[in-house]
């Protein structure tokens, strides 16, 4: 994940017209302006992604099976759309296997553990975030 410092750095060093560049929370895309006489070099606005709300963290992760321990903060259900984020983590998916203590399950709520099939690798303390459709 790139700093504002290191995106203009970024844009400076590739004589780019603009940067694009990710910053935390996962909703908000930062561009630089271009560089040139009428323009100053700088934050040129924020734009709104698609909505997203924080669902849970990864607590553990099983590689072999591909399955993330999450643990919840809002509830959660087969085919919501998600997004698991962390400092190298970029993963989007639909839930489509949900398992609390070896059983399956449609829904689970907040406070509660789950075991998610997910399609790539996670890392412990990545972030979960639904992606809210409309």
């Amino acid at each position: 994940m790139l700093t504002y410092e290191a995106c203009f750095r970024k844009r400076r060093t590739e004589h780019a017209d603009h940067v694009t560049c990710a910053i935390s929370p996962p909703n908000y895309i930062l561009w630089a302006a271009p560089q040139n006489n009428s323009t100053p070099a700088g934050v040129y606005g924020l734009v709104m992604q698609a909505p997203y709300s924080k669902v849970g963290r990864i607590e553990h992760f099983y590689s072999k099976a591909s399955v993330a321990v999450v643990e919840l903060s809002s509830p959660l259900k087969q085919g919501d759309k998600i997004m698991i984020r962390g400092s190298t983590t970029n993963v989007e998916q639909t839930v489509e296997s949900m398992e609390m203590e070896h059983k399956q399950v449609a829904s689970a709520q907040a406070g509660q553990r789950v075991g998610l099939k997910v399609a790539g690798r996670v890392r412990e303390n990545d972030i979960v975030y639904r992606v809210e459709q409309g």
